[in-house]
């Protein structure tokens, strides 16, 4: 993507956005036989799924049903927890209280963060914008999505969340930074515990977000500038979360409209399963009694045909069994 700076008429607007920690991977020096009583003590449960030469896998399923994975490596001797989704703008928060859980079950052990995802969403369409980055670019196969990656290990990736989330009310576009290999270059490798060292990250990461990120409207009219969350406010939130503290509540400008917006699939989907509807079937089932429709969803008329045209367009296969 070519960079439109010099364009003619060029404007700097601000852009509202939440940061905050979406994903870290947490190593701790234990085995499988830990493992496994940390399972039973949290009431997790479990199963294996591969075994090879240097590390053995399980899944870890939450009360939602949801799956972490842990890996233990070999030459390491350490447990991997790979722990995702920490952003989602769900009520739900079976991953925070497992990571609480873990992090206090093995408090005796050695712990780090081997990486960590930093995630910023911003009120946007993600056909609405250009994202620059100096860095290569590959297209990523899941909904729309740009991954951009550079010789030093770093990766930052743009997608469109709200298509990820399958929401058709809210526009959101996330800007993550995947950080693994610079925690080690970058000597932040303890940064839950060294205050030193955590400040040392988020200036990086504050830089990377104002001066290699460029956000441009789709007509390269406008550069946006990032109006969020100071990064080592959201870090400091973050580890005093890990050690018990409450769950990191983000500065953020549009969560209530996006649960909404959740709330509204959800009762979508259920309806859709309720009536056995497949997405091709729903036009039909409604024809001549859109307002009894509209009144048991509790949405209006164009909200309705909104939903309709974008699931029945996104999900193309919907399955209601």
């Amino acid at each position: 993507m070519a960079k439109t700076d010099d364009a003619p008429g060029l404007r700097t607007e601000g852009l509202k956005a939440t940061i905050g920690v979406d994903s870290i991977h947490i190593r701790i020096k234990i085995n499988s036989s830990d493992l496994k009583r940390f399972c039973v003590d949290a009431g997790c449960k479990y199963a294996e799924r591969r075994l090879s030469l240097y590390q053995r896998k399980w899944l870890l399923f939450l009360e939602d049903g949801e799956p972490i994975t842990a890996r233990y490596h070999f030459r390491s001797k350490t447990m991997k927890f790979e722990i995702g989704n920490l952003m989602h703008y769900s009520k739900i928060q079976h991953r925070h209280h497992f990571i609480q859980a873990l992090v206090a079950f093995f408090s005796d052990r050695e712990q780090r963060i081997s990486r960590i995802d930093i995630s910023a969403d911003v009120n946007k369409r993600w056909d609405e914008l250009i994202v620059d980055n100096d860095a290569k670019i590959r297209s990523l196969n899941f909904v729309n999505s740009t991954l951009y990656y550079n010789s030093t290990g770093s990766t930052f990736t743009v997608y469109d969340k709200s298509g990820q989330m399958q929401i058709y009310s809210s526009d959101v576009t996330r800007l993550e930074l995947r950080l693994k290999s610079q925690l080690s270059s970058w000597k932040v490798t303890d940064f839950t515990e060294n205050l030193e060292s955590m400040e040392k990250l988020s200036k990086k990461v504050e830089e990377y977000f104002s001066q290699k990120i460029q956000v441009y409207s789709v007509d390269g009219s406008t550069l946006y500038s990032l109006k969020m969350a100071k990064i080592d406010t959201v870090l400091k939130n973050f580890i005093a979360f890990m050690h018990g503290d409450s769950i990191p509540e983000y500065k953020d400008h549009f969560s209530f409209r996006i649960r909404q917006a959740v709330e509204k699939r959800d009762r979508f989907f259920k309806w859709m399963k309720e009536n056995r509807l497949s997405s091709a079937k729903v036009n039909r089932f409604i024809k001549g009694r859109r307002s009894a429709v509209c009144k048991e969803l509790n949405l209006d008329p164009k909200t309705l045909k909104k939903a309709i045209k974008f699931y029945t367009k996104a999900i193309p296969n919907f399955k209601f069994t």
